[in-house]
């Protein structure tokens, strides 16, 4: 992915202190309102979304509202936007090496007590309503 970035914009990643996906806070693409982009442009952010969404798909969820965030300015992406998913991939080349672990092992609860609550008093008295003159065959199943 990160080679792709060089080939459609001629120039490696920086690495600079960016610490979250999009700009926390504040930060409100829907409001945007630089130039939209040229139809070169427009390819690229395709290109750039899809593959971003691709990464979401492969396991990437630190970025899953991000991705998202900026999908939804593919058919009239900005110039700002297109800057805001070059950001994405400048995170992702800072934390290229993050994970997120899942632990599959079943847990021990044998420590806790089961409690056996009381609704009662929330749902008695209360009695099923049964239409009157239905089939006995659907009484007994009931």
């Amino acid at each position: 992915m990160l080679a792709q970035y060089e080939r459609l914009f001629g120039t490696e990643i920086l690495k600079c202190e960016i610490h979250a996906p999009l700009e926390p806070g504040g930060d409100h693409p829907e409001l945007d309102e630089s130039p939209l982009c040229d139809n070169e442009d427009h390819a690229k952010y395709m290109t750039m979304v899809g593959a971003l969404q691709w990464a979401v798909s492969l396991g990437r969820i630190d970025i899953i509202t991000s991705v998202m965030t900026m999908s939804r300015f593919r058919i009239a992406p900005r110039r700002a936007h297109l800057k805001r998913v070059q950001r994405i991939y400048q995170y992702l080349r800072n934390y290229k090496n993050t994970s997120i672990k899942f632990n599959t092992e079943m847990p021990d609860y044998s420590r806790f007590a089961v409690e056996q609550p009381d609704w009662g008093h929330v749902y008695h008295p209360c009695k099923e309503d049964i239409p009157v003159g239905i089939p006995l065959n659907l009484k007994a199943s009931q």
